[in-house]
């Protein structure tokens, strides 16, 4: 998500429930939590950026490496932990974090080093150009040095003791890539050059994000590679290369249901994931903010326009109401997210263009005639297309358990039922009667009196009379949403909606 969409009243509760929770004693390890979209990347960038924390602590406090392993899966164990290395190296270097070291030694001065250490072989390199004893010189001195070399040799393998072979042992274990005690010359220089930046209180953070975007099979991978390191607490520092804390990203109920799905429902999840957090999950939710702040700030004061004949018609505002209301429930059950909102932050209208609507049978009409395909063209506008947003509208079914209030489905059904009940008024203007709309699937019937066009309107309208359920107990919600589906549907059948 672009910075220059962020809205900092978005971060604030966020931003002060992640500060207490990050900065609890011996909070080594977070899972820092949220659905796909919530702008979980977003939050984190904005948290750690150096005027947020200056803002926040009054000078910056934190050094942060901040990896998205999204290609990692296409490599081994030992891979992982070098490409890690890579990233870990080049955020430091690119983001200059840190220094690099040049040596600057003269010629001369080099020179000198080496005829110290390598006299007796440049005084033979000389003599070897003598005439007539220079070759025998210098065949000479190649078999002193290999005789040399046997002693040395038989030297080393006549005292060599337990302590040498245990070192051999060491040494190939900590420079192996992938092993829980690797520590080679490039983790040395990054847990190295992480010490050296720890001045004035800094910390080192290190952030893997993006673990909703890898492959599936290959999240655990990853997971268990640094759970190695995790579990090596004899060797090991609290976190590997030395990090102060290991913030990884994700989506932690997605990672519950996909390590069911690869180990079974009945191996022990919590087991598995307790070693990647210290204290509890951070669960990062803005639902509260989203709903008050982003729909409101943003649907209720873009201008939606459509054009017919080279003029700008207003949207009724049945249909802003209507479409402010679906997003509350849409935000609440986490069917739209961040990205999907802030498409429309810093745009000042949308435009529907005029198209031909041909109902079989029927008279043609002008879209922006029926306030139902109004809304759905917006719809469609936000979630991308029909099947996504069919999809949503279904998953939104699944989880409504309460009942609407009478003044939310009333304009609602307004705006629906033209469209649903057109094969009965053929959208005659003089069709004025009370129409019964009857859902067997549902268990409902709706009374509804259709008006057609109200003197002044440019759209079809009508009143609701009455509705009557099968089971006697009130319109549900979930029932406004297979509507919702029915009208798509209709639009579909009709090829409006290809």
């Amino acid at each position: 998500m672009s910075e220059d969409l962020l809205i900092p009243e978005l971060f604030e509760l966020p931003a002060k429930e992640f500060t207490e929770h990050f900065q609890l004693k011996g909070n080594d390890r977070i899972i820092f939590s949220g659905i796909y979209g919530i702008g979980k990347t977003t939050f984190i960038k904005h948290y750690f950026k150096e005027e947020t924390q200056v803002k926040n602590f009054k000078k910056k406090r934190y050094n942060v490496v901040h990896l998205y392993p999204v290609n990692y899966s296409v490599a081994t164990n030992e891979d992982i932990f070098k490409y890690i290395k890579f990233d870990i190296l080049y955020e430091l270097i690119e983001n200059k974090i840190i220094t690099l070291e040049k040596n600057d030694f003269s010629f001369l001065t080099t020179s000198k080093y080496y005829l110290w250490f390598h006299f007796p072989k440049f005084i033979m390199s000389l003599l070897s150009f003598l005439p007539k004893v220079g070759k025998e010189i210098d065949e000479g001195y190649k078999k002193f040095n290999d005789i040399q070399k046997d002693l040395i040799d038989f030297y080393r393998n006549a005292n060599k003791g337990e302590a040498d072979e245990i070192s051999k042992f060491y040494d190939e274990h900590i420079s192996q890539e992938g092993s829980i005690y690797e520590d080679g010359i490039i983790t040395q220089l990054i847990r190295n050059k992480l010490s050296e930046i720890k001045v004035d209180g800094h910390e080192n953070i290190l952030i893997i994000d993006d673990l909703d975007r890898i492959d599936p099979h290959h999240i655990f991978r990853l997971f268990n590679v640094f759970a190695a390191h995790f579990d090596n607490d004899k060797y090991e520092r609290k976190n590997k290369f030395g990090f102060d804390k290991v913030i990884f990203v994700c989506d932690i109920d997605n990672i519950r249901n996909i390590f069911k799905n690869n180990y079974g429902a009945d191996v022990d999840f919590n087991g598995y994931i307790d070693k990647f957090y210290s204290k509890k999950i951070f669960n990062y939710d803005i639902t509260p903010v989203l709903r008050n702040l982003i729909t409101y700030r943003i649907w209720t004061n873009i201008k939606l326009k459509k054009t017919f004949e080279g003029h700008d018609i207003p949207i009724a505002a049945e249909v802003n109401t209507s479409l402010v209301s679906l997003l509350f429930k849409m935000i609440e059950y986490n069917q739209i997210n961040l990205r999907e909102l802030l498409k429309y932050y810093k745009q000042s209208s949308i435009e529907l263009y005029n198209r031909i609507v041909y109902f079989p049978s029927s008279k043609e009409i002008n879209n922006h005639e029926l306030l139902g395909i109004t809304l759905i063209d917006i719809l469609i506008e936000v979630f991308g297309d029909k099947q996504k947003l069919i999809e949503v509208l279904e998953n939104c079914y699944s989880v409504e358990k309460g009942l609407l209030g009478e003044d939310r489905f009333e304009i609602e059904l307004t705006i629906l039922l033209p469209l649903l009940l057109w094969e009965q008024h053929k959208f005659h203007i003089d069709y004025k009667k009370e129409i019964d709309y009857r859902n067997a699937e549902l268990g409902f019937t709706i009374a509804f009196n259709f008006v057609g066009k109200k003197m002044g309107n440019w759209y079809y309208s009508g009143d609701i009379r009455k509705i009557i359920t099968d089971n006697g107990e009130g319109f549900s919600h979930a029932d406004l949403y297979m509507l919702y589906i029915k009208a798509v549907k209709i639009l579909e059948q009709i090829n409006y909606l290809k």
